[in-house]
């Protein structure tokens, strides 16, 4: 994926744990705003990826709700540059890694069964796909017809929707890619 992005490697950050974002009130407690499944970021690139995690079936809502993400996030960043007393992270550490970088936000929904319908729309959306074949990961590209994928497991038929024979296999442990 970071070869589409124009980019070297992108960096999970919190280990590829969730990230809240909040807001402290006047009265001193924590308000969440938005909470992330996962970000991957290059400060060289100002680069941000944002992935959506959609389990089993994706539907149109979780791309909405993908899209919202990129909204509120985009909105958090510049508030928390304007008033950088006033909005923090959990984990605490991550607010100073990211706020004050015009990033470029790009998004990622993942999940097992997407039906050709929605990783069109996901297309249509520039939304990058990312889905589990039973043996590894594969990812589609935003505007782009061709798709990456790992080999299928012995037990998945290469006809499946989420194997794609054709395409070069990603490494099974390389999630650099992601």
């Amino acid at each position: 994926m970071h070869a589409e992005l124009k980019t070297s490697k992108l960096t999970p950050v919190n280990d590829g744990r969730s990230v809240k974002f909040c807001e402290l009130t006047k009265k001193g407690n924590l308000r969440e705003l938005l909470e992330v499944g996962g970000l991957a970021m290059n400060r060289d690139d100002a680069l941000l990826v944002v992935v959506n995690e959609a389990k089993l079936l994706p539907l149109d809502k979780d791309m909405g709700d993908t899209e919202r993400k990129k909204l509120n996030l985009k909105g958090w960043l510049e508030f928390a540059a304007e008033q950088p007393d006033t909005f923090v992270t959990k984990p605490a550490n991550l607010k100073d890694e990211l706020v004050g970088i015009q990033w470029k936000i790009h998004l990622v929904l993942s999940g097992d069964n997407f039906t050709a319908e929605m990783e069109e729309e996901c297309n249509a959306a520039e939304i990058f796909v990312v889905r589990s074949n039973g043996a590894g990961y594969g990812f589609s590209r935003p505007s782009s017809a061709s798709s990456m994928s790992t080999e299928p497991a012995p037990d998945v038929p290469p006809s499946s929707p989420s194997a794609s024979p054709s395409s070069p296999p990603l490494p099974l442990g390389d999630q650099s890619a992601v």
